[in-house]
């Protein structure tokens, strides 16, 4: 009996009622395209009245619960278009009335759903069915926790700045007196107290007087060792860099040091405005200023210095004799030290050497990692010095 033909049977429409991953109902070519377009219109970059920069946030499916007058509440899956520290642009269905209370289900890098309140600010047309929500958050947010943001390599999450709501104290190691007059009048509406300094040391003291925030201009001659004093008397201290690029190289060394942004030369007002409030105005450096203080007194971190000296000198001893295990706990009681005390270049440094040590069960074979190993604790001083 010949086999019985007919269609082959089709799959699921995950766009039918029912199924549907948002309320447009688009399959996923179609909503790109519909995204491209808006991305794509005059004036959808940018506003002058905008404080914070849109992002790119494009999910298709993202759970949008509205709270309607009396309590009650409908869930409805919405496509999340970008997102701002401020809040998040929306694609839905239907009409709705700006003022409605909301709650955004937001995924999280790590994986998590964050339950977000805020407010319909803005509902426009965009063709069809569609309609764009602007949702305002009830507060700000800290966008690198839901998307890939990295300030070092030049991102902001700044459009507009008020230079009036920059406060507290900032200190400037600068290459030479030009720049640092350039520096002073980007900054004379803002409520920043300067002190700007060519040198590491005296750089280091006016990190220990306090400060909120400091530049370093990789440029400056010993510049490395203004950062390592600054980590070590400030942890916690957001540092902003100043390059003459963003090499591959020159992002690999401002990451290994600890910075917290870079600003490529030429300065201009846009570029020191936005770096300094990415590390004064944003959520993640209010939740640092909230942190408990866990630093360490100058003479606790002096001992734990000359500690570690010590242990690189042990450390030096064991080259000839190649006695790698030996090495290799010398280079795991360095990071035991160091981490506490927020020298991370100098920690990071240990971390490789003990890995390749361990890997190789061989000095010789380590010589180019204990080497930067040593370097690194040459540059080190104690914060008495």
């Amino acid at each position: 009996m010949p086999p019985i033909r007919g269609r082959r049977a089709q799959p699921a429409d995950t766009n039918a009622k029912g199924h549907r991953a948002n309320t447009l109902g688009l399959d996923e070519h179609k909503l790109a395209t519909v995204l491209d377009k808006l991305d794509k219109k005059p004036g959808s970059k940018s506003s002058p009245k905008r404080t914070f920069s849109r992002m790119p946030f494009r999910e298709r499916s993202l759970k949008l619960t509205l709270i309607h007058p009396g309590g009650t509440s409908t869930s409805v899956q919405v496509v999340c278009r970008n997102i701002s520290r401020g809040g998040i642009g929306i694609l839905h269905s239907a009409f709705s009335h700006t003022g409605t209370r909301c709650v955004v289900d937001m995924p999280r890098i790590d994986g998590e759903t964050d339950h977000i309140e805020g407010t319909i600010v803005r509902c426009s047309h965009v063709a069809g069915q569609i309609h764009e929500l602007g949702i305002l958050f009830d507060e700000q947010v800290s966008v690198e926790t839901y998307i890939a943001f990295d300030p070092a390599s030049g991102m902001s999450s700044f459009e507009r700045v008020d230079p009036e709501t920059l406060e507290g104290t900032l200190v400037a190691m600068i290459s030479s007196e030009v720049e640092g007059r350039m520096l002073g009048h980007f900054l004379s509406d803002s409520s920043l107290k300067m002190k700007i300094t060519s040198s590491p040391e005296e750089g280091a003291s006016l990190v220990s007087d306090g400060c909120a925030v400091a530049l370093i201009d990789l440029t400056v001659p010993c510049a490395e060792e203004m950062a390592i004093a600054a980590r070590q008397l400030r942890p916690s201290l957001p540092l902003i860099a100043i390059a003459g690029d963003s090499s591959k190289q020159t992002l690999a060394m401002i990451s290994a040091m600890g910075f917290r942004s870079l600003i490529v030369k030429p300065l201009t007002s846009e570029k020191v405005l936005n770096n300094i409030a990415e590390c004064l105005l944003t959520a993640s450096a209010e939740d640092e200023a909230d942190e408990p203080s866990e630093q360490l007194s100058p003479e606790l971190v002096s001992d734990c210095i000359e500690q570690v000296q010590a242990i690189v000198g042990q450390l030096r001893g064991l080259t000839d004799g190649d006695d790698a295990m030996q090495g290799y706990e010398l280079c795991r009681q360095i990071t035991a030290i160091c981490a506490p005390i927020g020298l991370d270049d100098l920690n990071n440094a240990a971390e490789r050497a003990s890995k390749t040590i361990s890997e190789t069960m061989s000095f010789v074979e380590s010589e180019g990692v204990l080497q930067e190993l040593f370097r690194m604790c040459d540059r080190v001083k104690s914060p008495a010095e």
